[in-house]
């Protein structure tokens, strides 16, 4: 329901995961790349940065890259 709310990509995207709890959670990474995979969005390419500005670069990167 949540994809398609917000109008998300049906398919592979890229996913940076930024953040400290994130970085560190690796049971709570887990836990959200499982419930995604449940959905019909799933992640192709999946990042994990410790500061958010640099999730924000490496989707930048991702994008210009495709």
């Amino acid at each position: 329901a949540v994809v398609r709310t917000l109008n998300l990509p049906v398919g592979e995207f890229p996913l940076v995961l930024a953040g400290s709890v994130l970085e560190q959670q690796v049971t709570l990474r887990q836990r959200i790349l499982t419930r995604l995979d449940q959905t019909e969005a799933t992640p192709g390419t999946v990042s994990i940065v410790s500061e958010p500005v640099r999730g924000a670069v490496a989707l930048a990167r991702l994008a210009a890259s495709t």
